[in-house]
Protein backbone atom coordinates (compact mmCIF):
# COMPACT_ATOMS: atom_id res chain seq x y z
CA UNK A 1 0.00 0.00 0.00
CA UNK A 2 2.98 2.28 0.91
CA UNK A 3 4.24 1.99 -2.89
CA UNK A 4 0.73 3.02 -3.75
CA UNK A 5 0.13 5.99 -2.22
CA UNK A 6 3.63 7.35 -3.37
CA UNK A 7 2.55 6.35 -6.87
CA UNK A 8 -0.54 8.41 -6.61
CA UNK A 9 1.00 11.02 -5.34
CA UNK A 10 3.88 11.56 -7.98
CA UNK A 11 1.18 11.66 -10.83
CA UNK A 12 -1.42 13.61 -8.90
CA UNK A 13 -0.03 16.33 -6.87
CA UNK A 14 -3.52 18.19 -6.26
CA UNK A 15 -4.63 15.84 -3.89
CA UNK A 16 -1.09 16.32 -1.19
CA UNK A 17 1.02 19.53 -1.54
CA UNK A 18 3.82 17.93 0.97
CA UNK A 19 6.82 17.90 -1.86
CA UNK A 20 8.69 14.52 -1.79
CA UNK A 21 12.51 14.40 -1.89
CA UNK A 22 14.12 12.00 -4.05
CA UNK A 23 17.24 10.35 -3.56
CA UNK A 24 20.57 10.28 -6.04
CA UNK A 25 20.54 7.01 -6.31
CA UNK A 26 17.33 6.40 -7.54
CA UNK A 27 17.41 9.57 -10.08
CA UNK A 28 20.43 7.73 -12.05
CA UNK A 29 18.59 4.94 -12.25
CA UNK A 30 15.68 6.46 -14.04
CA UNK A 31 18.19 8.01 -15.93
CA UNK A 32 19.74 5.04 -17.18
CA UNK A 33 16.99 3.23 -17.78
CA UNK A 34 15.41 5.38 -20.28
CA UNK A 35 18.84 5.94 -22.14
CA UNK A 36 19.02 2.08 -22.16
CA UNK A 37 15.05 1.91 -23.55
CA UNK A 38 16.25 5.01 -26.17
CA UNK A 39 19.42 3.56 -27.39
CA UNK A 40 17.63 -0.43 -27.81
CA UNK A 41 14.78 1.19 -29.53
CA UNK A 42 16.92 3.36 -32.22
CA UNK A 43 19.36 0.07 -32.55
CA UNK A 44 16.22 -1.79 -33.34
CA UNK A 45 14.73 0.55 -36.10
CA UNK A 46 17.98 1.23 -37.54
CA UNK A 47 18.53 -2.78 -38.19
CA UNK A 48 15.17 -2.85 -39.21
CA UNK A 49 15.73 -0.09 -41.94
CA UNK A 50 18.88 -1.70 -42.84
CA UNK A 51 17.24 -4.67 -43.38
CA UNK A 52 14.87 -3.74 -45.57
CA UNK A 53 17.66 -1.60 -47.85
CA UNK A 54 19.73 -4.87 -48.51
CA UNK A 55 16.89 -6.66 -49.70
CA UNK A 56 17.80 -4.77 -52.95
CA UNK A 57 21.41 -5.09 -52.89
CA UNK A 58 23.53 -8.05 -53.44
CA UNK A 59 25.07 -9.66 -50.10
CA UNK A 60 27.50 -7.50 -48.97
CA UNK A 61 27.90 -8.25 -45.40
CA UNK A 62 31.97 -7.38 -45.23
CA UNK A 63 33.88 -8.70 -42.61
CA UNK A 64 35.75 -5.84 -40.63
CA UNK A 65 38.34 -8.64 -39.58
CA UNK A 66 42.00 -7.29 -40.64
CA UNK A 67 43.12 -10.87 -41.04
CA UNK A 68 40.85 -11.51 -43.88
CA UNK A 69 40.73 -15.35 -45.85
CA UNK A 70 43.07 -13.82 -48.69
CA UNK A 71 45.58 -12.14 -46.01
CA UNK A 72 46.14 -15.54 -44.72
CA UNK A 73 45.85 -17.33 -48.57
CA UNK A 74 48.20 -15.15 -50.04
CA UNK A 75 50.74 -15.00 -47.50
CA UNK A 76 50.82 -18.87 -47.77
CA UNK A 77 52.96 -20.74 -50.21
CA UNK A 78 50.51 -21.00 -53.08
CA UNK A 79 52.96 -23.29 -55.49
CA UNK A 80 50.47 -26.23 -54.86
CA UNK A 81 47.44 -24.05 -54.74
CA UNK A 82 47.59 -21.26 -56.63
CA UNK A 83 44.03 -20.03 -56.25
CA UNK A 84 43.49 -17.46 -53.19
CA UNK A 85 39.49 -16.95 -52.98
CA UNK A 86 36.87 -15.25 -50.73
CA UNK A 87 33.15 -15.48 -50.31
CA UNK A 88 31.47 -12.25 -51.90
CA UNK A 89 29.85 -12.08 -48.17
CA UNK A 90 32.83 -12.29 -46.32
CA UNK A 91 35.24 -9.43 -47.20
CA UNK A 92 35.36 -6.66 -49.91
CA UNK A 93 38.44 -7.75 -51.43
CA UNK A 94 39.57 -3.96 -53.09
CA UNK A 95 42.11 -2.85 -50.34
CA UNK A 96 43.58 -6.11 -49.94
CA UNK A 97 43.91 -6.26 -54.43
CA UNK A 98 45.12 -2.64 -54.61
CA UNK A 99 47.98 -3.93 -52.10
CA UNK A 100 48.27 -7.26 -54.14
CA UNK A 101 48.97 -6.08 -57.76
CA UNK A 102 50.92 -9.37 -58.01
CA UNK A 103 47.65 -11.10 -58.56
CA UNK A 104 45.32 -11.20 -61.23
CA UNK A 105 41.43 -12.06 -61.02
CA UNK A 106 40.97 -15.59 -61.64
CA UNK A 107 37.21 -16.18 -62.41
CA UNK A 108 33.88 -14.94 -59.81
CA UNK A 109 31.24 -17.12 -59.67
CA UNK A 110 27.47 -16.84 -57.70
CA UNK A 111 29.43 -17.84 -54.47
CA UNK A 112 33.43 -16.44 -54.44
CA UNK A 113 35.69 -13.86 -56.31
CA UNK A 114 39.42 -15.94 -56.44
CA UNK A 115 42.63 -14.78 -57.65
CA UNK A 116 45.77 -16.13 -58.69
CA UNK A 117 49.33 -14.78 -58.45
CA UNK A 118 50.75 -14.01 -61.57
CA UNK A 119 53.54 -16.09 -62.79
CA UNK A 120 55.68 -14.28 -64.87
CA UNK A 121 58.07 -12.67 -64.34
CA UNK A 122 58.39 -10.38 -66.71
CA UNK A 123 55.30 -9.22 -66.23
CA UNK A 124 55.99 -9.13 -62.09
CA UNK A 125 58.83 -6.97 -63.11
CA UNK A 126 57.09 -4.47 -64.66
CA UNK A 127 54.56 -4.20 -61.85
CA UNK A 128 57.12 -4.02 -60.07
CA UNK A 129 58.48 -1.20 -60.93
CA UNK A 130 55.09 0.71 -61.76
CA UNK A 131 54.05 0.66 -58.34
CA UNK A 132 57.17 2.20 -57.49
CA UNK A 133 56.81 4.91 -59.98
CA UNK A 134 53.02 5.60 -58.65
CA UNK A 135 54.42 6.13 -55.37
CA UNK A 136 56.73 8.95 -56.36
CA UNK A 137 53.88 11.28 -55.46
CA UNK A 138 56.25 14.14 -55.51
CA UNK A 139 56.78 13.99 -59.63
CA UNK A 140 53.19 13.01 -60.66
CA UNK A 141 50.87 14.40 -63.41
CA UNK A 142 47.56 13.98 -63.93
CA UNK A 143 44.72 13.75 -66.64
CA UNK A 144 41.31 15.01 -66.69
CA UNK A 145 39.35 12.10 -68.02
CA UNK A 146 37.20 12.73 -71.21
CA UNK A 147 33.34 12.37 -71.34
CA UNK A 148 33.69 9.62 -74.18
CA UNK A 149 32.33 6.16 -74.83
CA UNK A 150 33.38 3.41 -73.03
CA UNK A 151 36.74 2.15 -75.42
CA UNK A 152 37.64 5.18 -75.82
CA UNK A 153 37.73 7.12 -72.35
CA UNK A 154 39.59 4.16 -71.31
CA UNK A 155 42.03 3.74 -73.96
CA UNK A 156 42.80 7.57 -73.72
CA UNK A 157 43.56 6.85 -69.97
CA UNK A 158 45.94 4.06 -70.76
CA UNK A 159 47.89 6.04 -73.31
CA UNK A 160 48.84 8.87 -71.10
CA UNK A 161 49.47 6.40 -68.08
CA UNK A 162 51.86 4.53 -70.26
CA UNK A 163 53.79 7.74 -71.47
CA UNK A 164 53.90 8.90 -68.00
CA UNK A 165 55.30 5.92 -66.86
CA UNK A 166 57.78 6.03 -69.58
CA UNK A 167 58.99 9.49 -68.14
CA UNK A 168 59.11 7.95 -64.37
CA UNK A 169 56.07 10.38 -63.48
CA UNK A 170 53.05 9.17 -61.07
CA UNK A 171 50.08 9.25 -62.93
CA UNK A 172 46.54 10.02 -61.32
CA UNK A 173 43.05 11.74 -62.95
CA UNK A 174 42.06 15.24 -61.79
CA UNK A 175 39.04 16.37 -60.13
CA UNK A 176 36.58 16.12 -61.81
CA UNK A 177 34.50 19.98 -61.73
CA UNK A 178 31.25 20.07 -60.34
CA UNK A 179 29.35 19.90 -63.42
CA UNK A 180 31.30 17.47 -65.06
CA UNK A 181 31.02 13.25 -65.38
CA UNK A 182 31.89 10.79 -67.70
CA UNK A 183 29.21 9.45 -69.20
CA UNK A 184 29.36 6.03 -67.37
CA UNK A 185 29.49 7.79 -64.20
CA UNK A 186 25.91 7.83 -61.72
CA UNK A 187 25.19 11.60 -60.98
CA UNK A 188 22.84 10.59 -58.18
CA UNK A 189 24.23 10.18 -54.72
CA UNK A 190 22.07 7.98 -53.77
CA UNK A 191 22.87 5.00 -56.96
CA UNK A 192 25.10 2.21 -55.82
CA UNK A 193 27.89 3.30 -58.20
CA UNK A 194 27.72 6.76 -57.18
CA UNK A 195 31.69 7.74 -56.25
CA UNK A 196 32.39 11.60 -55.90
CA UNK A 197 35.15 11.77 -58.19
CA UNK A 198 32.39 10.87 -60.96
CA UNK A 199 35.13 9.07 -63.28
CA UNK A 200 36.27 5.87 -63.55
CA UNK A 201 37.38 5.41 -60.06
CA UNK A 202 33.52 4.81 -59.14
CA UNK A 203 34.40 1.27 -61.15
CA UNK A 204 37.96 0.61 -61.01
CA UNK A 205 40.36 0.52 -58.07
CA UNK A 206 42.61 3.79 -57.52
CA UNK A 207 45.62 4.61 -60.27
CA UNK A 208 47.01 5.98 -57.09
CA UNK A 209 47.35 7.36 -53.58
CA UNK A 210 48.91 10.28 -54.45
CA UNK A 211 46.45 13.48 -54.09
CA UNK A 212 43.99 14.27 -56.74
CA UNK A 213 43.87 18.23 -57.75
CA UNK A 214 40.86 19.97 -59.70
CA UNK A 215 41.69 21.53 -63.17
CA UNK A 216 45.19 20.07 -63.50
CA UNK A 217 45.80 18.40 -66.91
CA UNK A 218 49.11 18.21 -67.14
CA UNK A 219 50.17 14.41 -68.43
CA UNK A 220 51.14 13.60 -71.96
CA UNK A 221 48.96 12.27 -73.71
CA UNK A 222 50.59 9.12 -75.38
CA UNK A 223 50.00 6.82 -77.91
CA UNK A 224 49.26 3.21 -78.20
CA UNK A 225 52.39 1.14 -78.79
CA UNK A 226 51.88 -1.21 -82.08
CA UNK A 227 54.82 -3.88 -81.33
CA UNK A 228 57.56 -5.20 -79.70
CA UNK A 229 58.26 -4.81 -75.51
CA UNK A 230 56.30 -1.74 -75.36
CA UNK A 231 53.20 -3.29 -76.50
CA UNK A 232 53.47 -6.15 -74.10
CA UNK A 233 53.87 -3.81 -71.50
CA UNK A 234 51.03 -1.41 -72.63
CA UNK A 235 48.69 -4.37 -72.33
CA UNK A 236 50.10 -5.15 -69.07
CA UNK A 237 49.23 -2.00 -68.14
CA UNK A 238 45.98 -2.11 -68.93
CA UNK A 239 45.02 -5.13 -66.59
CA UNK A 240 46.64 -3.24 -64.07
CA UNK A 241 44.78 -0.04 -64.26
CA UNK A 242 41.42 -1.61 -64.87
CA UNK A 243 40.89 -3.83 -61.92
CA UNK A 244 37.04 -3.88 -61.30
CA UNK A 245 36.10 -3.29 -57.80
CA UNK A 246 34.08 -5.52 -55.87
CA UNK A 247 30.79 -3.98 -55.57
CA UNK A 248 30.80 -3.94 -59.03
CA UNK A 249 31.81 -7.82 -59.99
CA UNK A 250 29.23 -8.48 -57.45
CA UNK A 251 26.20 -6.94 -59.43
CA UNK A 252 27.84 -8.29 -62.84
CA UNK A 253 26.88 -12.06 -60.92
CA UNK A 254 23.34 -10.64 -59.73
CA UNK A 255 22.79 -9.16 -63.60
CA UNK A 256 22.96 -13.10 -64.31
CA UNK A 257 20.03 -13.75 -62.36
CA UNK A 258 18.28 -11.39 -65.00
CA UNK A 259 18.86 -13.23 -67.76
CA UNK A 260 17.36 -16.25 -69.78
CA UNK A 261 18.35 -19.43 -68.43
CA UNK A 262 20.44 -20.71 -71.45
CA UNK A 263 22.67 -17.80 -70.70
CA UNK A 264 22.84 -18.37 -66.80
CA UNK A 265 23.98 -22.05 -68.38
CA UNK A 266 26.57 -20.84 -70.28
CA UNK A 267 28.30 -18.44 -67.72
CA UNK A 268 27.77 -20.77 -65.13
CA UNK A 269 29.20 -24.38 -66.84
CA UNK A 270 32.66 -21.56 -67.84
CA UNK A 271 32.80 -19.61 -64.68
CA UNK A 272 33.97 -22.75 -62.41
CA UNK A 273 37.23 -23.88 -60.87
CA UNK A 274 36.03 -27.14 -62.55
CA UNK A 275 36.27 -25.72 -66.27
CA UNK A 276 38.41 -27.95 -68.23
CA UNK A 277 38.40 -26.28 -71.49
CA UNK A 278 36.31 -29.01 -72.54
CA UNK A 279 33.16 -26.88 -73.09
CA UNK A 280 31.67 -26.37 -76.43
CA UNK A 281 33.59 -23.88 -79.02
CA UNK A 282 32.23 -20.19 -79.55
CA UNK A 283 33.04 -17.54 -81.82
CA UNK A 284 32.20 -14.11 -80.65
CA UNK A 285 31.16 -10.91 -83.27
CA UNK A 286 30.85 -7.67 -82.57
CA UNK A 287 28.32 -6.03 -84.87
CA UNK A 288 28.81 -1.88 -84.36
CA UNK A 289 25.88 -0.15 -86.05
CA UNK A 290 23.73 2.95 -84.01
CA UNK A 291 25.78 6.44 -84.13
CA UNK A 292 28.15 4.90 -87.25
CA UNK A 293 24.99 6.19 -89.28
CA UNK A 294 25.82 9.99 -88.27
CA UNK A 295 29.68 9.55 -89.98
CA UNK A 296 30.11 8.65 -94.02
CA UNK A 297 33.47 5.99 -92.34
CA UNK A 298 31.15 3.21 -91.94
CA UNK A 299 27.89 0.96 -93.14
CA UNK A 300 25.82 -1.76 -91.47
CA UNK A 301 27.40 -4.75 -92.39
CA UNK A 302 24.89 -7.74 -92.34
CA UNK A 303 25.48 -10.50 -89.40
CA UNK A 304 25.17 -12.85 -91.78
CA UNK A 305 28.74 -11.26 -93.60
CA UNK A 306 30.39 -11.68 -89.91
CA UNK A 307 29.50 -15.25 -90.09
CA UNK A 308 30.63 -15.77 -93.73
CA UNK A 309 34.00 -14.23 -93.02
CA UNK A 310 34.73 -15.80 -89.64
CA UNK A 311 33.94 -19.45 -91.70
CA UNK A 312 31.30 -20.25 -88.78
CA UNK A 313 30.02 -23.54 -89.11
CA UNK A 314 26.19 -24.39 -88.53
CA UNK A 315 25.51 -25.61 -84.67
CA UNK A 316 28.53 -23.43 -83.65
CA UNK A 317 27.82 -21.56 -80.44
CA UNK A 318 28.35 -17.70 -81.53
CA UNK A 319 28.12 -14.72 -79.05
CA UNK A 320 26.26 -11.75 -80.49
CA UNK A 321 27.46 -8.23 -79.17
CA UNK A 322 25.63 -5.41 -80.80
CA UNK A 323 24.69 -2.13 -79.50
CA UNK A 324 21.81 -2.18 -81.84
CA UNK A 325 18.11 -4.18 -82.00
CA UNK A 326 18.02 -4.41 -85.23
CA UNK A 327 20.82 -7.25 -85.34
CA UNK A 328 18.86 -8.86 -82.76
CA UNK A 329 15.96 -8.79 -84.47
CA UNK A 330 17.80 -9.93 -88.14
CA UNK A 331 18.95 -13.04 -86.25
CA UNK A 332 15.80 -13.95 -84.80
CA UNK A 333 14.20 -13.38 -88.88
CA UNK A 334 16.88 -14.84 -90.81
CA UNK A 335 19.58 -16.75 -88.81
CA UNK A 336 17.87 -18.32 -85.65
CA UNK A 337 18.34 -21.71 -87.21
CA UNK A 338 21.53 -22.17 -88.09
CA UNK A 339 23.49 -21.51 -84.92
CA UNK A 340 23.26 -21.40 -81.75
CA UNK A 341 22.79 -17.58 -80.01
CA UNK A 342 24.00 -16.23 -77.35
CA UNK A 343 23.26 -12.34 -76.54
CA UNK A 344 22.19 -10.34 -73.46
CA UNK A 345 18.41 -9.47 -72.67
CA UNK A 346 19.44 -5.98 -72.56
CA UNK A 347 17.92 -2.75 -73.35
CA UNK A 348 19.43 -1.01 -76.90
CA UNK A 349 19.49 1.81 -79.31
CA UNK A 350 17.66 1.34 -82.22
CA UNK A 351 19.97 3.03 -85.14
CA UNK A 352 19.95 6.95 -84.95
CA UNK A 353 17.37 7.33 -81.79
CA UNK A 354 19.33 8.02 -79.14
CA UNK A 355 21.45 10.64 -81.82
CA UNK A 356 25.42 11.06 -81.75
CA UNK A 357 26.86 8.58 -78.91
CA UNK A 358 23.95 7.76 -77.47
CA UNK A 359 25.50 4.89 -75.00
CA UNK A 360 23.22 5.07 -72.31
CA UNK A 361 19.79 3.09 -74.08
CA UNK A 362 18.66 1.75 -70.41
CA UNK A 363 19.10 5.84 -68.88
CA UNK A 364 21.15 3.96 -66.13
CA UNK A 365 25.31 4.74 -66.88
CA UNK A 366 26.21 1.79 -64.14
CA UNK A 367 23.74 -0.83 -65.88
CA UNK A 368 25.53 -0.26 -68.87
CA UNK A 369 29.17 -0.90 -67.60
CA UNK A 370 27.59 -3.94 -65.89
CA UNK A 371 26.37 -4.87 -69.19
CA UNK A 372 29.75 -4.36 -70.45
CA UNK A 373 31.48 -6.63 -68.07
CA UNK A 374 28.84 -9.27 -68.88
CA UNK A 375 29.97 -9.48 -72.23
CA UNK A 376 33.60 -9.56 -71.67
CA UNK A 377 32.86 -12.22 -69.83
CA UNK A 378 31.07 -14.14 -72.44
CA UNK A 379 33.31 -13.49 -75.07
CA UNK A 380 36.16 -14.52 -72.62
CA UNK A 381 35.19 -18.35 -73.09
CA UNK A 382 35.45 -17.85 -77.66
CA UNK A 383 38.87 -18.51 -79.74
CA UNK A 384 38.02 -16.41 -82.34
CA UNK A 385 36.59 -12.72 -82.48
CA UNK A 386 35.17 -11.45 -85.80
CA UNK A 387 34.45 -8.14 -85.94
CA UNK A 388 34.93 -4.40 -88.02
CA UNK A 389 36.40 -1.03 -87.08
CA UNK A 390 35.39 -0.15 -83.89
CA UNK A 391 37.48 0.97 -80.62
CA UNK A 392 35.30 -1.49 -78.54
CA UNK A 393 37.47 -4.76 -79.98
CA UNK A 394 40.69 -3.61 -77.62
CA UNK A 395 38.74 -4.51 -74.95
CA UNK A 396 36.90 -7.44 -76.07
CA UNK A 397 40.36 -9.02 -77.61
CA UNK A 398 41.72 -7.91 -74.19
CA UNK A 399 39.09 -10.54 -72.17
CA UNK A 400 39.86 -13.69 -74.30
CA UNK A 401 43.10 -15.73 -74.28
CA UNK A 402 45.10 -15.34 -77.24
CA UNK A 403 41.90 -15.17 -79.65
CA UNK A 404 42.12 -15.68 -83.51
CA UNK A 405 41.01 -12.00 -84.85
CA UNK A 406 39.36 -11.39 -88.03
CA UNK A 407 38.37 -8.09 -89.29
CA UNK A 408 35.25 -7.45 -91.35
CA UNK A 409 35.82 -4.22 -93.81
CA UNK A 410 32.95 -2.08 -93.09
CA UNK A 411 34.82 1.19 -93.74
CA UNK A 412 33.47 3.13 -96.31
CA UNK A 413 35.30 6.05 -98.93
CA UNK A 414 33.93 9.03 -97.30
CA UNK A 415 34.38 11.26 -100.15
CA UNK A 416 31.68 9.27 -102.22
CA UNK A 417 29.29 8.66 -99.75
CA UNK A 418 26.00 11.54 -100.03
CA UNK A 419 25.76 14.14 -97.52
CA UNK A 420 22.24 12.94 -95.74
CA UNK A 421 20.45 13.06 -92.99
CA UNK A 422 21.86 10.09 -90.58
CA UNK A 423 18.07 8.58 -89.68
CA UNK A 424 17.74 8.02 -94.35
CA UNK A 425 21.47 6.76 -94.23
CA UNK A 426 20.56 4.24 -91.07
CA UNK A 427 17.62 3.19 -93.59
CA UNK A 428 19.55 2.94 -96.02
CA UNK A 429 22.00 0.61 -94.95
CA UNK A 430 19.00 -1.86 -93.06
CA UNK A 431 17.59 -1.57 -96.54
CA UNK A 432 21.28 -3.16 -97.81
CA UNK A 433 20.80 -5.38 -95.41
CA UNK A 434 17.26 -7.02 -96.14
CA UNK A 435 18.50 -7.06 -100.14
CA UNK A 436 21.48 -9.36 -98.76
CA UNK A 437 19.13 -11.61 -97.07
CA UNK A 438 16.94 -11.72 -100.55
CA UNK A 439 19.54 -12.80 -102.53
CA UNK A 440 21.02 -15.63 -100.07
CA UNK A 441 17.54 -16.80 -99.88
CA UNK A 442 17.45 -16.93 -103.98
CA UNK A 443 20.70 -18.52 -104.40
CA UNK A 444 20.01 -21.14 -101.29
CA UNK A 445 16.89 -21.87 -104.24
CA UNK A 446 18.85 -22.61 -106.87
CA UNK A 447 21.02 -25.26 -105.30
Amino acid sequence: MTTRRVTLHYYSTMKRTRSRKYSPTRILAALFIGAWTYFYSYAFLHATTRRKENDIQPKNDISSSPETALEVCSSQNNSHNPLCCASWQDENTDEWWTRHYDWILAYDNQTHTCYSRIQDAQQLQFYHKLHQVQQQCQHQVQLSQISSGYAAALMAVARSFYAAYQSQHAFQLTVQHATANWNFSPKDPHHWAFCPTRDMNCFYLPLSSCPAEQGRNDAPRGSKPTAGVALQEFQWLRQYAFRVRHVVRQHVQAYWETQPVHIQQFVHSNNSSNNNNNNPKCTAIHVRRGDIAFGKGRRYAAVDEYLMAGNVRPGETVVLLTDDTSAIEEVERYLKQDQEWIYLDRPRTTGTALGFEGFIPSQDPAYEVVSILAELQLVSHCQKLVHGKSGFVTVLAEAMSSPVLVNLPIQLDKKQQPKMDPADRAQIYLQQIREHYEEREKLTKQR
